[in-house]
């Protein structure tokens, strides 16, 4: 806009002000409250449209919301692009990097599915002095430090050079530290 309006007004300062976002259409389903196609600006990203799509509606309970919230994965998003390339979103580890790559941009015609989480096989738990502690998902990749952002970090109490670092068997039954 600005170098096609210097072409016709040379000593004119030209300046654009987007006045709103473009609107995209973008696709839900899986294990959201309210699965459907959702209408959000180009500057959204998937927590928004997840946050969108798990608002109850009138006819809806709290109980059925918070169900639905319980058992779904926020760690293991998939938004598949309409030109056949795919990514995963984890929006616990971008709320702890701020790293885009964990919660990109939406494009239009992307398809959002949001999985079960299975905590009953694949978790790890973070408790003591952190600011979230609890249990999560556990996403093939995840270090320490990748544990403990996802609980928000460590709070001011926490003596980090006295971690313990638990972990069971295969079999479920014997518990090592280190």
């Amino acid at each position: 806009i600005v170098a096609a309006g210097r072409k016709k007004y040379l000593s004119a300062e030209i300046t654009a002000t987007l006045v709103r976002p473009r609107p995209i259409l973008v696709h839900v389903s899986g294990t959201v409250l309210n699965p459907g196609i959702y209408t959000v600006n180009a500057i959204d990203r998937p927590n928004r449209l997840i946050e969108m799509a798990n608002t109850p509606k009138r006819d809806q309970s709290s109980n059925e919301s918070r169900d639905v919230l319980r058992g779904m994965s926020t760690r293991n998003i998939l938004i598949k692009h309409q030109d056949g390339s795919q990514d995963r979103v984890d929006i616990p580890k971008y709320f702890s990097t701020h790293e885009d790559r964990w919660n990109p941009y939406l494009r239009e015609g992307d398809y959002l599915v949001a999985p079960n989480k299975n905590l009953s096989k694949f978790v790890f738990a973070v408790y003591g002095q952190v600011n979230e502690p609890g249990r999560y998902e556990l996403i093939d990749g995840d270090s320490l430090t990748d544990a403990i952002g996802i609980a928000q970090g460590l709070t001011p109490l926490a003596l980090s050079d006295r971690t313990i670092f638990s972990r069971l068997n295969e079999n479920g039954t014997t518990l090592s530290e280190r």
